[in-house]
């Protein structure tokens, strides 16, 4: 399972460097998932080196988990050119500093798995994703979705996020019960590779004169 683990950090990295190597021929929104990307393979290369060093992985996630999640709406938000983006993504990085508080303090330590934090990013990215792909699909700007490069991120982060919601809410129950430890982690570790690797896939191809929002 360990070598399952490399692999899709393998994985993560190859996209961050298809990243920076399609940088600067990307717009805007397409910057903020190469972000992701990248702050997702430091977390867990953080969370790595916390396993190794003090046999705790629990504390990283959880400010990874909310940091990732502010990406997120980071990208919908550039997008969907949100009226006062701004100040409407300052309120959301406020509220979240605050809710990661009311969750170590009453819901999950520092030392546990943020189960909570957890299912707020999937319910949010859900919501987000798919109110994305109602605006993309009605854009009539957009001459053909399927080469429009962020229809495929959306899809994704539908994906990646809201498809271990489910996953999530047992994963407790799961993790007990020894001969289910292993299935839990390999249908992870598969959501995150096949994710990971679509990631990196869609900006090797990403077309040229991608506009910067979707107007709407």
């Amino acid at each position: 399972m360990i070598v399952y683990y490399y692999v899709y950090l393998c994985f993560t990295f190859i996209a961050a460097l298809i990243g920076i190597m399609r940088y600067y021929g990307i717009d805007k929104a397409g910057q903020v998932i190469f972000y992701l990307i990248v702050f997702a393979l430091f977390g867990e290369i953080v969370a790595t080196v916390s396993f190794y060093k003090f046999n705790e992985r629990n504390p990283v996630y959880h400010f990874t988990t909310l940091i990732s999640l502010f990406i997120c709406i980071c990208y919908f938000a550039t997008i969907h050119n949100f009226k006062k983006r701004n100040a409407l993504l300052l309120l959301t990085f406020l509220s979240l500093i605050i809710i990661e508080l009311i969750n170590i303090n009453y819901f999950d330590s520092m030392r546990h798995l943020n189960k909570m934090t957890l299912k707020l990013r999937c319910i949010v990215v859900a919501a987000m994703s798919l109110y994305s792909l109602y605006i993309l699909l009605i854009n009539d700007k957009i001459s053909d979705v399927f080469r429009y490069p962020h229809f495929w991120f959306t899809i994704l982060l539908l994906f990646l996020y809201p498809g271990t919601y489910f996953f999530l809410a047992y994963i407790g129950e799961l993790y007990r019960q020894n001969n289910h430890a292993q299935l839990a982690t390999s249908i992870q570790l598969s959501i995150n590779l096949l994710s990971y690797f679509g990631l990196g896939l869609a900006f090797l191809l990403y077309p040229k004169n991608v506009k910067n929002a979707v107007e709407q």
